[in-house]
């Protein structure tokens, strides 16, 4: 068993997947981690698919594929449920997000008291993104946070580390198969009482922003449906914790 396995969720990728998975497996195996990647194609129109397949006589890879789009969540809950390694990774396949940040999350979560009870989630401290993509970000994070109540001000930087066990099980629960796939992940974290530690980070520019404005709006009701479930969910766990009058 591998100590970290790391999903790539990928459409339309073709041109840097295969530079995601060289970059990844090369931090990692500088670092001397035994490791495997799982790249996820969401039904691509591009040669993602068979551009990462040509790496895998090389690299600790395996690719896997979605006969039709179901989402960036949806992928990686994909690549979850195919993990094998003591803990599990995703990272975008842009590599907007520092892929060395995967040692220091693995390091720290290790060393810690109970690594198997533990979550790593990327924040951004620095963003070198357009100041109008900057400030619709914070304005999201901010109802967020405000809504879900979560331990981190940022739950959408495309970087985060789980348990093994926990991403293979939570990889039948997911309904989310889009961006707030991380919201949901976390409340479940929540629920089962795992610790979440933040990782600093800073965002690169490598493309710019794909979503829209009806992105947003349409997240907005998704956030508050999961949320409400999380709550009931909550109350209904402690209903059945709770010693009869």
């Amino acid at each position: 068993m591998p100590q970290l396995t790391v999903v790539i969720p990928a459409r339309n990728e073709a041109g840097r997947i295969g530079r995601a998975v060289r970059t990844v497996h090369e931090v990692l195996e500088q670092a001397q981690i035994g490791h495997e990647i799982v790249v996820v194609d969401d039904a691509s129109s591009d040669e993602t698919r068979s551009e990462a397949a040509d790496l895998c006589r090389n690299f600790p890879l395996r690719v896997l594929s979605h006969a039709q789009p179901l989402g960036k969540g949806a992928a990686i809950a994909t690549g979850f449920s195919a993990s094998t390694g003591d803990q599990c990774a995703f990272i975008d396949a842009d590599l907007e997000f520092p892929p060395a940040l995967l040692v220091r999350m693995l390091r720290t979560v290790e060393s810690g008291l109970a690594p198997q009870q533990t979550c790593a989630v990327g924040v951004r401290q620095a963003d070198e993104r357009s100041r109008l993509e900057r400030l619709t970000s914070r304005l999201a994070r901010g109802v967020i946070h405000y809504v879900a109540h979560l331990p981190v001000r940022d739950t959408q930087a495309g970087i985060k580390m789980f348990p093994g066990w926990f991403a293979r099980d939570i990889s039948t629960q997911l309904t989310e198969p889009g961006w707030l796939f991380d919201v949901e992940a976390l409340l479940l974290a929540r629920r089962r009482h795992l610790e979440i530690l933040p990782f600093p980070l800073r965002q690169l520019r490598l493309r710019p922003r794909r979503a829209s404005a009806s992105d947003y709006l349409r997240s907005a009701a998704i956030l508050v449906r999961l949320v409400a479930r999380s709550r009931a969910n909550l109350e209904i766990a402690a209903s059945r914790e709770s010693p009869p009058a």
